[in-house]
């Protein structure tokens, strides 16, 4: 049961690059990698490590990844 989100995100991700619309692909790929990423961590460590804190802002670099991928999504979407 636990494995059933990332084989979904893969065949969206699958989905959107077959139907040629390969804007989408590269930020779907972001927040994949992102959050295939976190899944990881969880399934190793029981949580998602943080290894980087600046201030009072604590984040990785799938966060990271997860951000930009559906920030750049949201652009290409509203571009169109």
């Amino acid at each position: 049961m636990g494995y059933i989100l990332p084989v979904i995100a893969v065949l969206v991700l699958i989905a959107v690059i077959i139907k040629k619309n390969y804007t989408f692909a590269l930020p779907l790929t972001l927040v994949l990698a992102g959050g295939v990423s976190n899944y990881i961590d969880v399934l190793r460590f029981g949580y998602v490590r943080d290894p980087l804190s600046i201030g009072s802002f604590v984040f990785n670099v799938a966060d990271i990844c997860i951000l930009a991928g559906t920030l750049w999504a949201i652009w290409v979407y509203t571009r169109r």
